[in-house]
């Protein structure tokens, strides 16, 4: 797998894991009914309740989709150690709240009356889980693989900001060879840092000598010419102009 590859891979795991990461911490869990002499109340516990460290993951994913090409060799692999840690904690969370739903602390569910929704430490008689505890573990293992391939593979990325970077003050800027005519041409001058459209071009001079040739604006003037005494030719112009 090539850098660039494996650079857009890993940015796309990051993503995906981080968006899917932080929208299950806003998503139910689990709910239920908490029964009592009087009433029955519904319950519900979140993802952001029942595993905090989600909520930070998924935040982490999204940063590290602007992050990861932004930084070079070290940042990068800041970045994946960060994601393997989040990402683990994360997976860590969701399977101890599988393993124990009734751990978690419920609230009570807003009631159509508007009602407040408080915290309760009775335990719901019957309870259901979601599905959302298991994605937030796909999002976790999706950012587990990001964090890895940026550790592991991050050394062998293109530096997208190094092409555009300023040359230093007295150096000299290499131009490459003439721009392969086409789009394919385009992109792989982009591709090598140079810009397509400052290829060198032959100095016009140096390939058309007579260009270098000074061009006569007039032609000399007659009564500039001395006549020759020996040269009849000239005598008799003298004698015509008299």
């Amino acid at each position: 797998m090539t850098g660039r590859r494996s650079l857009l891979l890993a940015v796309a795991l990051a993503g995906v894991g981080g968006a899917v990461a932080a929208l299950s911490a806003t998503q139910p869990w689990a709910s239920g009914m908490v029964r009592s002499a009087v009433t029955t109340t519904p319950v519900a516990v979140t993802g952001g309740s029942a595993a905090p460290v989600s909520t930070a993951a998924g935040l982490l994913g999204l940063a590290a989709v602007g992050a990861l090409p932004a930084t070079r060799r070290l940042g990068r692999v800041l970045v994946g150690l960060l994601l393997v840690t989040a990402a683990g904690a994360a997976i860590s969370a969701a399977i101890a709240f599988l393993a124990d739903p009734l751990s978690a602390r419920f609230r009570t569910v807003e009631l159509p009356d508007g009602g407040p929704t408080v915290a309760t430490t009775a335990v719901p008689s019957t309870l259901a889980v979601s599905a959302w505890p298991w994605l937030s573990c796909i999002a976790g293992l999706a950012l587990l693989l990001g964090g890895l391939l940026a550790v592991v593979t991050g050394h062998r990325w293109p530096v997208l900001g190094r092409r555009y970077e300023a040359p230093a003050a007295g150096s000299a800027v290499q131009r490459g060879p003439a721009v392969q005519r086409g789009p394919a041409g385009l992109w792989d001058e982009l591709d090598a840092g140079r810009d397509p459209t400052a290829a060198e071009l032959p100095d016009p001079l140096s390939t058309d000598p007579t260009l270098t040739t000074p061009v006569p604006t007039h032609a000399p003037s007659a009564e500039a010419v001395p006549s020759d005494p020996a040269d009849p030719g000239g005598a008799d112009v003298d004698a015509r102009r008299r």
